[in-house]
């Protein structure tokens, strides 16, 4: 501790400094997990895709039917 700042004042940039780390992480964690579901159904979409693209081929008489 510096011992140009007194306790309180201490105390008092130490809860605030704790507050906004855990505002921080909270948000840090929002962004990583939104960011993984929008890869999810980007990659879900794909596979979709190709799923349709190879049904098409081995049975041309079916229809994509959405």
């Amino acid at each position: 501790m510096n011992s140009k700042i007194n306790p309180a004042e201490y105390g008092r940039l130490m809860d605030a400094a704790k507050l906004q780390a855990q505002q921080l992480r909270r948000q840090a964690s929002e962004e990583f997990w939104s960011g993984t579901g929008r890869a999810a159904v980007r990659v879900l979409q794909a596979a979709r895709r190709r799923a349709w693209r190879l049904l098409r081929r081995v049975a041309p008489e079916h229809r994509h039917e959405a």
